[in-house]
């Protein structure tokens, strides 16, 4: 029996292992590759009432073009939209203590088929498919153990994070306004030594 074990790890590390100019490269495979569940990854939307930011963000047509274009501005808009959600997602997280290593906002292109959660085509409004997304982070070593996870629950983090945020920008010269309305997302994740 003991050759029979010694021959299945053999043939584990012969199928992990391949040489390429004379360096052995493992391809994701794990000491205990039969033990290693990690979390599923999901990009969920925030499970928090929706907010409307309350701002006066004025953009002058002539930071977007001399020529007035309705694209171009909505764009742009978008963009500065999603700054201001951004940091607003940010403060919230801090003052209620969820900033911490594994968990960080950060402003992404994130179409609403990549998003888990059941979504109505006309829910958001931009220009380009921004939106500010909170990265749930969990790190395992190359044997498959969770190393570092962060201590606040997926599920938690999704009932801190509102489901949309609306920006509401003034163009001056031309009194165009435009409404953005951003989605905010928890993305649960995880990374592994190699």
């Amino acid at each position: 029996m003991n050759q029979k074990m010694n021959r299945r790890e053999l043939l584990r590390v012969l199928a992990c292992t391949s040489i390429s100019g004379g360096i052995i490269l493992t391809a994701g495979c794990s000491e205990n590759t039969a033990s290693f569940d990690p979390v599923s990854e999901t990009i969920q939307l925030g499970t928090s009432t929706p907010v409307s930011l309350d701002t006066d963000l004025h953009i002058t047509t002539s930071t977007i073009s001399s020529t007035h274009d309705s694209e171009e501005f909505e764009s742009e808009v978008t963009k500065r939209a999603s700054v201001l959600v951004h940091d607003y997602i940010t403060r919230e997280l801090t003052d209620q203590g969820l900033r911490e290593s594994g968990i960080s906002p950060e402003r992404v292109r994130l179409r609403t088929d990549e998003i888990d959660t059941d979504v109505h085509t006309d829910e958001f409004k931009r220009a380009i498919p921004l939106a500010v997304v909170v990265n749930h982070r969990y790190h395992y070593a190359n044997d498959g153990e969770l190393t570092h996870h962060p201590t606040v629950e997926f599920d938690t983090l999704l009932s801190q994070l509102p489901r949309t945020v609306t920006v509401a920008v003034s163009e001056s010269i031309h009194f165009s306004e435009y409404e953005a309305v951003l989605p905010v997302a928890g993305h649960r994740y995880w990374t592994q030594n190699t």
